[in-house]
């Protein structure tokens, strides 16, 4: 039997962790505590790891509970002889009728007997039992297919999260979770979300991370009146649409997609609070026109339209963006002049872009730009004359592209200028004086000191 390792115990006034060892040594020292002092000490505790203590037996966990009557937080690893039953689920309702908070993990992968799962029913003992929960992560073995219709029953639950490789739907009844706030799901199999979704008034994060069989969102989720953050992201090479609804997120400050999409809905711009838009979507042809409306976008990033051959003007209406990485898009052949109209704009990434030959000349009109980061570019040649005018340039990354020759001399005026860092730059053979002392060079064999 694996020995186990130390589990970790809290309260609101002290942190400490024992060990307990299989070795001799280490159970005598234990067999010489008092359990007075033990009852004592742990009377004060309310929450308990044991997410590293493999190998503990049922009893041995009754033992250890029963001295923190005021446990509301555990965290256990469903792994070793005695702990993977359906029977070990309805033990911890039974002898932690209190908790708000529980993590349940499933380390079947790594050596657990097959025959020992808990499953749904386990599940659905501890949600009839465990009504307090406020805080509930579950990452689930193969032997649970769903999510019982008992978790209904947790009128109080405020954050769930659900890691499975089997479930492929979520109980219609998820809908009844009045206080849930934030809702993860990272489930391969999932293929629907329940209508009901649009019923969660008080969502807040909305995360659909890894399920790669889900092909549609409802439209339910136009509904979620107080969503703030949705991600969805890493769905495979499953084709999936937006639903139309989506643009009625009026709340919505975080918008991260990551899905074989095509297009985003022409009236995008009416998520009036977005903030932050992650976009990473090789089959994105365009962007809507009316991105101009997101006046408080501070962070965009446009990853992977490997069909996008340009971006809109419209970009250069973003007053607030203080953040632009365009990345992976590979048939990317200009970006629009209206980028120098970013006057917020603080980092510029531009990354795998193989087909973009020249930066606008209206780049340098970014006042505000401290870091510039130019990386895998192999058809530019050359940066703007006028990149002195980036008054607050503090930050310059040059990495494989194999084309710039030269930097411009203007850049020795960069007062702000602290930094650049060229790496892997073959054909440059340039570099003005005037900034040599600070320049990094990564070139096999070279320094700076060789040019």
């Amino acid at each position: 039997m694996a020995s186990a390792s130390s589990p970790s115990v809290s309260s609101s006034t002290s942190f400490f962790s024992f060990s307990s060892s299989s070795s001799s040594s280490s159970r005598g020292t234990l067999a010489l505590v008092s359990r007075r002092w033990f009852r004592l000490a742990y009377g004060t505790i309310t929450s308990l790891d044991l997410s590293r203590w493999q190998g503990i037996s049922a009893s041995q966990f009754v033992s250890t509970v029963s001295l923190a009557p005021n446990l509301t937080s555990l965290q256990v690893a469903l792994s070793g002889t005695d702990l993977i039953t359906d029977a070990f689920i309805a033990l911890i309702a039974q002898v932690c009728p209190r908790l708000e908070r529980l993590s349940l993990f499933d380390n079947l992968r790594y050596g657990g007997a097959e025959h020992r799962v808990w499953t749904s029913d386990g599940l659905d003992s501890l949600f009839q039992r465990c009504t307090l929960l406020k805080d509930l992560s579950l990452a689930c073995p193969p032997s649970v297919t769903h999510l019982p219709a008992s978790i209904s029953q947790l009128a109080g639950l405020e954050r769930l999260q659900i890691f499975s490789r089997l479930i492929v739907n979520l109980p219609e009844e998820i809908g009844g979770l009045q206080a849930l706030k934030a809702l993860h799901v990272n489930a391969p199999r999932l293929t629907a979300l329940p209508d009901r979704l649009g019923d969660l008034s008080k969502l807040q994060e909305l995360s659909l991370e890894g399920c790669s069989d889900l092909t549609s969102v409802p439209e339910a989720v136009g509904q979620l009146p107080k969503l703030r953050a949705f991600h969805i992201v890493d769905n495979g090479f499953r084709a999936l649409e937006l639903p139309a609804s989506l643009t009625l997120l009026s709340s919505l400050e975080e918008l991260e997609v990551g899905v074989h999409l095509q297009q985003l809905p022409e009236d995008f711009g009416n998520l009036i609070n977005l903030r932050m838009m992650e976009l990473r979507c090789p089959e994105l042809t365009h962007l809507p026109s009316s991105l101009l409306q997101l006046s408080l976008l501070e962070r965009l990033v446009i990853s992977g339209g490997q069909q996008m051959v340009s971006l809109p003007e419209t970009i250069g209406q973003l007053p607030a963006l203080r953040e632009l990485r365009i990345s992976c898009l590979s048939n990317l052949q200009t970006l629009p002049d209206s980028i120098g109209q970013l006057q917020q704009l603080r980092s510029l990434t531009i990354d795998c872009c193989g087909s973009l030959r020249v930066l606008p000349e209206s780049l340098v009109q970014l006042s505000a730009l401290e870091t510039l980061e130019i990386v895998y570019c192999e058809s530019l040649s050359s940066l703007p004359g006028g990149i002195h005018l980036l008054t607050s340039l503090q930050q310059l990354d040059l990495c494989e592209c194999p084309r710039i020759r030269e930097l411009p001399d203007s850049i020795s005026l960069c007062k702000a200028l602290e930094c650049v860092s060229i790496e892997d730059c073959r054909a440059l053979t340039n570099i003005p004086r005037g900034i040599r002392h600070r320049v990094i060079v990564e070139r096999e064999g070279e320094t700076i000191e060789d040019w």
